[in-house]
């Protein structure tokens, strides 16, 4: 905000918080600040982050700062098989009537009923902290409790002592009734009371909580929101730690994915790092809207890459880029003098920027590809022989018409295996005179029956006897060259140049460059910028759900006994998406499905099922990996179970005579009719 002229600097990080967002500064009263608070469309408010508090504001739709402050405290107060304080609140903030047809069916008189007026109607009817608990016991009106007595209610709330809150309910139903309290007054006081013992907050603390709450509401609503969510993001991705402590900090992908996706359920643009105007962390960019990606955050990107890409800018193309940061060049001077030549950025890091579509404002992500590929492969402008074992390498003579050159280079390689030397070599030839420069290779029936359908006329045979069928290697290359001959002339063409230089593009392609563009950016960010991998599953096929518009609470479909215990079975729903992280501990992952972010719960059994690295001991006597855990990042997957709160329970109902269901199947492929390919079990040994 410094940054952009949003807000001026006051000498000190102080000066310039409290000329700006002091609470004594800030906006507490205006209809549009309420409005905001309750469109729950503000991230990470201060007590009202979770799925429950932006719930609560929601329904709630506070209008003033005592509203928000009372159901910043109702909120956490639970009643076991009772309508909820925070639902009490809100019903009687609709309407007020409610409350009296409440006090009503306590038996309350009107004059009674105007002593609870006094401490409770500007919270709507409902107690909501350890000083109203007081204030009721001390009306003299109630029970007429001292300092003393009613400063041990609120330290058994506050505390959490619910055998202290019995004694001091005695104390005050006999203090009352001796004071000429009616039951009823009794009753209803403490039935206010009582709803509080689950620990509500003192007024200090709610108070100051709820503060906090509305200066983020204040630079939510009266500056661009793209400045706190920028801020929401930077923290919660863990960005801020890692400028901080750039060397002993690994960057956690899995949690800047899982940072974004929820920042995106808030319908925030992410923009792809441009190359021109990403820094070192997330950027706002408040004249278009949207948050542009750290360049830090890129896969594979440190500190100091960041910072040579951002002292070299700008870039007029990615040619320039190229040219500047990528082509060896002197960069320094040794002790001595000499110049030390080399390239400021890496391989890795140029495909991981183009994969991630730092250059997407000169071209499309593919034509960016295609242009370092081509300037990576080392194109030939003429071939020769001693380029064989790339075009055989990259498949070019696997045609039918070059299969007999094919053989013959690959016979050819074979015999020379088979080489003789020293005494062995005279103990085992009876007629041929070795000539100095000659060698001899003594070869097997098979290699000779190849060798024979190549060069019928066996001119590299010099002996077949007993002890072997030997080949001169003199003879042998003279009829191999000859044979050979036309596959030069084939390999110098101009179109057999073409074809290599294309093969050999292929080749890098496949290496590092495979995969669809939403694959790259769940690749090299976290996360996608526009369309999700599995947009084009067809989800009636198999019967695939929104998590957003399943209900919290799991529908019952079935009771059944199990050990003496009746359990039931829930409705099962099926998502898809791509694993962004996981929490062993708390046997989680987390899973970005096309419609936002989703947490999977497990058991701990299944989770070290699918978890697992599965491997097997090879020749060499190490471990060959045949499969990764299922809950590496980027992996697809079709999970079943239920919807429980802000979490995705996995779960099948398995039925006798039925095959079994899993709970999770690894995507591989989707198919053109949007059909999938799925792998059900783990890769066996």
């Amino acid at each position: 905000m410094l940054d952009n002229g949003e807000i001026e600097w006051k000498g000190t990080l102080r000066k310039t918080f409290e000329y700006y967002f002091h609470p004594e500064k800030i906006d507490k009263e205006s209809a549009e600040l309420f409005q905001m608070l309750g469109s729950g469309r503000v991230p990470d408010l201060f007590q009202f982050s979770t799925m429950l508090g932006q719930s609560v504001v929601k329904k709630a739709k506070p209008r003033t700062l005592i509203e928000t402050t009372a159901i910043n405290s109702i909120m956490r107060l639970m009643s076991d098989g009772k309508e909820q304080p925070i639902d009490t609140f809100v019903k009687f903030k609709e309407d007020l009537s409610l409350w009296y047809e409440e006090m009503d069916a306590y038996g309350l008189t009107k004059d009674e009923q105007v002593i609870f007026e006094k401490h409770l109607k500007m919270v709507n009817g409902v107690a909501d902290s350890q000083e109203k608990a007081m204030l009721l016991t001390m009306d003299g009106q109630i029970a007429g409790f001292d300092l003393y007595q009613s400063t041990k209610l609120r330290k058994s709330i506050s505390k959490k002592k619910k055998e202290a809150a019995e004694e001091i309910k005695v104390i005050f139903f006999e203090q009352g009734l001796k004071n000429g309290i009616r039951k009823q007054v009794l009753d209803y006081a403490w039935h206010q009371i009582e709803r509080m013992l689950g620990y509500s907050f003192s007024d200090p603390h709610v108070l100051a909580y709820t503060i906090i709450a509305f200066i983020q509401l204040n630079i939510f609503s009266k500056y661009n929101p793209i400045y706190w969510q920028t801020a929401c993001l930077t923290v919660n991705s863990g960005s801020q730690e890692l400028e901080e402590d750039d060397k002993k900090k690994d960057k956690n992908y899995g949690k800047v994915a899982e940072a974004i996706g929820k920042m995106k359920n808030y319908g925030v643009n992410i923009a792809l790092p441009d190359i021109n105007y990403a820094n070192i962390s997330f950027t706002p960019d408040a004249d278009n809207n949207r948050i542009v990606y750290s360049l830090k955050g890129v896969s594979g990107m440190n500190d100091q890459t960041a910072k040579t890409i951002i002292e070299n800018r700008p870039y007029s193309s990615f040619d320039d880029f190229y040219n500047r940061l990528y082509i060896e060049q002197p960069i320094s001077q040794d002790e001595n003098g000499n110049t030390v030549t080399g390239r400021l950025l890496q391989k890795k890091h140029v495909l991981s920027l183009i994969k991630a579509g730092a250059f997407n404002s000169f071209d499309t992500p593919i034509e960016i590809m295609k242009q370092f590929v081509f300037k990576e492969i080392d194109k030939k402008e003429t071939l020769n022989m001693q380029n064989i074992k790339s075009i055989i390498r990259l498949g070019l003579l696997d045609k039918p018409e070059y299969k007999k050159y094919l053989d013959a280079i690959n016979l050819r390689d074979e015999i020379k295996k088979k080489k003789l030397t020293g005494d062995k070599l005279k103990e085992m030839i009876y007629s041929y005179e070795l000539p100095k420069k000659d060698i001899i290779y003594i070869i097997s029936d098979k290699l000779y029956s190849k060798y024979q359908l190549l060069f019928p006329e066996n001119k590299g045979l010099v002996e077949w006897s007993s002890n072997g069928i030997f080949i001169s290697d003199n003879k042998f290359d003279k009829e191999y060259k000859k044979f050979i001959e036309p596959l030069k002339v084939i390999i110098a063409s101009p179109e057999f140049v073409r074809e290599f230089n294309i093969a050999q593009f292929y080749e890098m392609w496949f290496n590092v460059a495979s995969g669809t563009v939403e694959k790259w950016e769940m690749e090299a960010v976290s996360y996608y910028s526009d369309k999700h991998e599995l947009d084009e599953v067809n989800r009636e096929m198999y019967n695939i759900s929104n998590f957003f518009e399943i209900d919290e609470n799991p529908e019952a479909i079935e009771t059944y006994q199990y050990r003496g215990r009746e359990m039931q079975k829930f409705k099962i729903f099926t998502l898809i998406g791509t694993v962004l992280d996981r929490n062993k501990d708390k046997h989680t992952f987390t899973l970005l499905t096309p419609e936002g972010v989703v947490t999977c719960k497990t058991y701990s059994g299944a989770f070290s099922h699918y978890d697992k690295a599965i491997s097997r001991p090879t020749s060499s006597g190490k471990k060959e990996t045949l499969e990764k855990s299922w809950f590496t990042r980027g992996n697809l997957l079709m999970v079943k179970g239920f919807r429980r709160g802000d979490q995705f329970v996995l779960r099948t109902n398995s039925q006798k005579g039925m095959e079994k269901e899993h709970t999770i199947n690894l995507i591989h492929d989707v198919k053109d009719d949007g059909s999938l390919l799925l792998q059900s079990d783990r890769e066996s040994v």
